[in-house]
């Protein structure tokens, strides 16, 4: 499915020369990686040729291409092509000498390859109040049906949605331990904020937060 909201925020900062690199510019001629000399390698965007050197910063907003995205691809060729990109990208982003939000893991484009388990315990060894998860035989969640939530999203070292200096500072542990600057995390509120959830693939992004990732791109730069 395509990232409509990506062209909305292209559309946002026309100053920026924010362009759109999809799965199917991997499958457009033009494209030259340059082993020994990475940032002399042409990538290909928005169906045209680009140099590696030019580029600026890369907000990674998909964690992984699926076979559902490479409608161009003959159907029985997808599965393969995909793994093929994504291999293929998780070498490209971590040789990219730009900013990288969110830096790919070794599997995922846009940070570690966790469960929602995976993360609650990483959360927990840096002090992180999570929410236990109860499953019945079948392996189904039970009572998912949280009354108070909060969201909160962390940049770097800007946190938005909460307030709480010891919180903020843990969130920090685990954006660090993860490898991931962006995150977004979903807290249940009853007696005290327990971790539902957390995620590297932050979309749908208000204004507020949107205006933060660019800012954070041009602290990188200068």
């Amino acid at each position: 499915m395509f990232d409509t909201e990506a062209l909305e925020i292209t559309a946002k900062y026309p100053d920026l020369d924010i362009r759109i690199l999809t799965p199917r510019d991997l499958s457009t001629n033009g494209w030259d990686v340059n082993t020994k000399n990475f940032m002399n390698s042409i990538c290909v965007v928005e169906g045209k040729s680009l140099k590696i050197s030019k580029i600026k910063g890369i907000w990674v907003r998909l964690s992984a291409i699926t076979p559902d995205e490479l409608s161009h691809i003959k159907q029985t060729d997808r599965e393969y092509v995909a793994t093929e990109m994504n291999a293929f990208l998780v070498y490209w982003l971590k040789m990219m000498s730009c900013p990288v939000l969110n830096p790919p893991g070794d599997l995922l484009l846009n940070g570690p390859l966790w469960t929602r388990e995976q993360w609650l315990f990483k959360a927990s060894t840096v002090g992180i109040s999570v929410k236990t998860i109860t499953y019945d035989t079948s392996n189904a969640i039970l009572d998912e049906n949280y009354k108070n939530i909060v969201e909160t999203i962390l940049i770097d070292s800007n946190c938005f949605g909460i307030n709480d200096p010891v919180l903020i500072s843990k969130i920090k542990k685990l954006s660090k331990i993860s490898n991931t600057p962006f995150l977004s995390l979903t807290f249940s509120f009853e007696n005290r904020l327990e971790l539902l959830y957390a995620n590297p693939n932050v979309v749908n992004c208000s204004n507020e937060i949107l205006d933060e990732v660019f800012n954070y791109f041009q602290e990188l730069q200068s």
